[in-house]
């Protein structure tokens, strides 16, 4: 399903499950490398930063919050000078409220944006503030856990502990090379929009750091 947002002279379309004609007809609309478009149509293990043509080709996973557990969903961007693609295999909770945010700035007049690569910047903390949301969560969940262990309820507790160790593992794996991927990410960006957009891109990094 694409789903395609407006806003100034930005374009952010976000592909869910993309089938090969909506690939085709973005690679058509916005000359994209054939290779990228190959890739778009199925999830890649491997997480990657590269400039092809006009465009920068990010690959991220990020732990998805379900309960106290977590899986991993992947999101691949597109960025380019005027435009912002996401593909994405499942529901991501934290774009569905990134596109109300979205559209509420454009009707208000509120739109900071002015190119594709901002609007990463944007999509980017969004998405690490919901991960910090829920890791504040597991932190609430950790200290009842306590408290009902200090209580005398440890064998209640074996479950639950089983559970929170499991969704922190979970989350330290699928962040872990987002890091590394940051840190590449600075010096293709910075030729790409300027030297100064390194700056965006080490807030980014700080907020990935909390």
């Amino acid at each position: 399903m694409l789903t395609r947002h407006a806003q100034r002279n930005l374009t952010w379309i976000d592909l869910s499950s993309p089938t090969p004609g909506e690939v085709r007809s973005l690679m058509t609309e916005f000359e994209l490398d054939p290779l990228i478009a190959q890739e778009l149509l199925a999830r890649s293990f491997r997480s990657k930063v590269e400039r092809r043509g006009d465009v920068l080709y990010i690959i991220l996973h990020f732990p998805t919050a379900r309960g106290h557990t977590a899986t991993d969903h992947e999101i691949d961007f597109v960025v380019g000078k005027n435009v912002l693609i996401t593909t994405r295999y499942e529901g991501v909770d934290p774009l569905h409220a990134f596109a109300t945010a979205f559209e509420a700035k454009h009707v208000l007049g509120r739109a900071t944006a002015t190119h594709g690569g901002h609007l990463f910047i944007e999509m980017m903390q969004s998405l690490y503030q919901s991960l910090i949301d829920h890791s504040e969560y597991i932190g609430r969940k950790l200290s009842d856990i306590e408290d009902k262990i200090f209580k005398g309820n440890e064998r209640q507790m074996v479950a639950e502990i089983s559970h929170i160790g499991r969704a922190i593992h979970d989350f330290r794996r699928a962040l872990l090379p987002h890091r590394e991927m940051l840190i590449s990410l600075e010096p293709v960006a910075g030729r790409f929009f300027g030297t100064e957009f390194g700056y965006h891109v080490q807030s980014v990094l700080g907020t990935y750091m909390r």
